[in-house]
C-alpha cells in the first residue's frame, strides 16, 4: 500500500496546487516534499492560512498525515487522515494512506475496512489490482486465509504472471488445505522467478502439509542455501524430518528456528500444523 499511496499523493497534490493558484505554489511545493519535516511545516502553513476549504483542505490534511506517518507519529497522522475524510468522505487517497497506517500498526481489521472502502468508491480504478493485493496481505496477516486467496485471485486476474502474487496465493492456499492449487501456483512462480527463496519456502510448506517429506526437505534445503537464517524453512524442514523419523536433525532444526523466532510453533499451529511433541 505504501508505494500506491505515495504515487497517488504526488500526482493528486501536484494537480491541486495548480487549482489553488500560483500565489500558493511555494507552500504546496513544501507540502508535497519528500522530506517529512518540510512536508509537515508546509502543510501546516497551508492549513493555518485559513484560505483552504473542502477538497483542498482535505488534501493538505492528508499530506500532513503522510508526513507524520513518515515520522512514525501515528496518532497525529491518524488525526489528520480522519479530518481529511470528514471533509471529503469519498477521498480515496486518504483511505489508502490511512490503510498504510493501520498496516504499520498491526490494525488489520481497520486496514481491511479502509481498503474495502477504496474498492467500493473506485471498483474499476487504475490501482485496483494493487488494492486487492494489499487487502489480501491484510487478510493473511489477520489470519483470514480464504479471504486472502480470494483477493490474490482478483489481483491475478489483472496481473496473471506476477510471481509474488502467485507465491502469496500458493502459501495461503497451502494454509487452508488447497494443496494441489498451492503447488501449481508455486511451480508457476518458480518458472517466472527461479530459485526465489520465499517461493521455495512456500512450496516446502505445501509439501509438508501433503506429508511429502522428501520434497519438503529438498525445497527447504534450497531455501536455506540462500538464506540460512530463514526460520520458517528451518521449522518446516524439522517437521519433515520428524515425519521421516530423523529425530536428532528434527530437534536441531526446530530449536534453531525457535532461536530465530520464538513463537514459530504457535504461528504454525494457527496455520493448521500441530506443535510437535518432544
Amino acid at each position: 500500500m505504501r508505494v500506491l499511496s505515495t504515487i497517488a499523493l504526488v500526482t493528486l497534490l501536484g494537480a491541486s496546487a495548480v487549482l489553488y493558484g500560483q500565489t500558493q505554489s511555494p507552500l504546496w511545493t513544501r507540502c508535497t516534499a519528500n522530506d517529512a519535516a518540510t512536508k509537515i511545516a508546509g502543510c501546516t502553513a497551508l492549513i493555518q492560512s485559513g484560505q483552504l476549504q473542502g477538497a483542498l483542505l482535505a488534501l493538505a490534511y492528508n499530506d500532513r498525515g503522510f508526513g507524520y506517518v513518515q515520522n512514525k507519529q501515528y496518532d497525529l497522522g491518524l488525526q489528520d487522515y480522519n479530518l481529511a475524510l470528514q471533509l471529503s468522505p469519498n477521498f480515496v487517497m486518504a483511505y489508502e494512506n490511512r490503510a498504510v497506517l493501520y498496516s504499520d500498526t498491526g490494525q488489520y481489521d481497520l486496514e481491511i475496512q479502509d481498503l474495502s472502502q477504496v474498492l467500493r468508491i473506485e471498483p474499476n480504478g487504475s490501482d485496483v489490482g494493487a488494492v486487492y493485493t494489499y487487502r489480501g496481505n491484510a487478510y493473511s496477516s489477520n489470519g483470514q486465509y480464504s479471504q486472502a486467496v480470494a483477493d490474490y485471485s482478483q489481483a491475478l486476474s489483472l496481473q496473471p504472471n506476477d510471481p509474488s502474487l502467485l507465491n502469496d496465493r500458493c502459501y495461503n492456499n497451502a494454509i487452508v488445505g488447497q494443496l494441489q492449487p498451492a503447488l501449481a501456483d508455486c511451480n508457476q512462480s518458480l518458472v517466472l522467478r527461479p530459485n526465489d527463496v520465499d517461493t521455495l519456502d512456500s512450496r516446502c510448506f505445501a509439501y509438508l502439509k501433503l506429508n511429502n517429506a522428501d520434497a519438503a526437505i529438498a525445497d527447504c534445503n534450497a531455501a536455506l542455501a540462500i538464506n540460512p537464517k530463514m526460520a520458517s524453512s528451518l521449522y518446516s524442514r524439522g517437521l519433515a524430518e520428524r515425519i521421516k523419523g530423523d529425530t536428532a536433525d528434527s530437534n536441531a532444526d526446530i530449536a534453531a528456528a525457535k532461536a530465530i523466532q520464538s513463537n514459530i510453533d504457535s504461528q504454525y499451529a494457527k496455520m493448521g500444523v500441530p506443535i510437535p511433541t518432544p
